[in-house]
């Protein structure tokens, strides 16, 4: 007999096993599992995990806002997980078939599972403690904190109507507007930035980056946020090489934008 694997039963999977059912819904999930190979596989799966991570798992438990827990659980519960598991354990099927002892499959089935279980660790450990650049990504991007001008200015020009179709997510037209602010225009810092921002949403890297090396020539005050626009970019690329190389020019001058950010993150990176 086969049971669907939904977020319902594997709810009542880690119930079961850190026994926080009452004894009505444990019979009676018992009672399942008695008649049911698939979910006794599942229950064991589970259980080998506990075995080894039952302490840090009690500190996570119960805890809706806790990323870690519930990266975990979602990765448990993926159809990723599933595969490489099913994966492991048809290698094992298929070598003690080979092997022509078929009877001692269920032996070997625990070392099987657990092995997927650890496969799926590793993996989450590794990913958190070797982060992809484009999570840092995530972390400091922050176009909503662009200087506004709308209230500012005197007359609806080209850069606030820019900035008005960037605010409403409208970065095709947003970018058409920018285009238009000229270099001696004291809008046109401003629509750098923004035009920069603009490239980003709609995932035109280059334009971007060439879009905050102009920021970075002009001769304003702001021009070391271009450093950091870039340093995004490159980021969000996972471009290691040349994110160091700019977050290097950004530790260089304390007056920099994002100086403390920047040195934290280089030595994140380069760890």
């Amino acid at each position: 007999m086969e049971t669907n694997l939904t977020a319902a039963m594997l709810d009542k999977i880690e119930q079961y096993i850190k026994g926080e059912m009452n004894d009505a819904d444990r019979i009676a999930f018992e009672a399942l599992l008695a008649n049911n190979d698939q979910l006794q596989e599942e229950v064991m799966l589970q259980k080998q995990y506990y075995s080894l991570h039952q302490k840090d798992w009690s500190m996570l438990k119960d805890d809706p806002d806790n990323e870690e827990l519930q990266q975990l659980k979602q990765k448990l519960r993926s159809s990723e997980y599933q595969h490489l598991s099913n994966t492991i354990k048809k290698a094992g099927a298929d070598y003690i078939s080979q092997q022509n002892k078929p009877s001692t499959f269920k032996k070997y089935y625990h070392y099987f599972a657990y092995a997927a279980v650890i496969a799926i660790i590793f993996t989450i450990v590794i990913t958190k403690q070797n982060p992809s650049l484009d999570t840092y990504y995530h972390d400091y991007v922050e176009w909503n904190t662009l200087p506004s001008l709308i209230e500012k200015s005197q007359n609806e020009n080209n850069f606030i109507k820019g900035e008005l179709a960037f605010k409403r997510e409208d970065y095709t037209t947003a970018i058409t507007h920018f285009n238009t602010v000229t270099a001696d225009s004291k809008f046109y810092v401003f629509s750098l930035m923004y035009l920069g921002a603009s490239y980003d949403k709609l995932d035109q890297n280059d334009k971007a980056i060439a879009a905050f090396n102009q920021l970075i020539l002009t001769d304003s005050i702001e021009k070391s946020k271009g450093y950091w626009f870039k340093l995004l970019i490159h980021l969000k690329t996972n471009n290691k090489e040349k994110a160091v190389a700019v977050l290097h020019l950004i530790t260089a001058n304390k007056n920099n934008y994002k100086y403390t950010e920047a040195l934290e993150l280089l030595k994140k990176i380069e760890e």
